[in-house]
């Protein structure tokens, strides 16, 4: 219900916005990461074995690109430790956040870290 609710407000702000004189075209720089998040893979064996498996991590990442409020979205490790560490790990990922007009935006991003067994 509430979904529908929220349709329709944005549906009636629309053809106001359209009333309006066209704007200039923004410049928009899309995110780009300069430093991926690294699992620390020693620590993780030190613990025992290295989980083998995926864990997808949700951030909100800051107008300095920090990754802040990670959320893990799923850990299909055998030991579910993959996910807690992919989100110590996502302390010192950096990301170029998104751009408007040379101005950083607030943002989230989702990743994925995947851990494959070798043979």
């Amino acid at each position: 219900m509430s979904m529908l609710l929220l349709m329709a407000a944005l549906a009636v702000q629309n053809p106001a916005s359209s009333a309006q004189a066209p704007q200039a075209e923004h410049v928009i720089e899309d995110p780009q990461w300069i430093r991926f998040p690294q699992v620390d893979f020693e620590r993780l064996a030190r613990d025992g074995d290295i989980p083998v498996g995926e864990v997808v991590l949700n951030c909100a990442v800051t107008v300095e690109g920090r990754l802040t409020d990670c959320v893990i979205v799923s850990d299909t490790s055998r030991s579910r430790r993959l996910g807690p560490a992919a989100r110590r790990a996502a302390r010192a990922g950096l990301i170029q956040p998104r751009r408007v007009d040379g101005l950083p935006e607030l943002m989230r991003v989702s990743y994925t870290i995947r851990i494959e067994e070798q043979n």
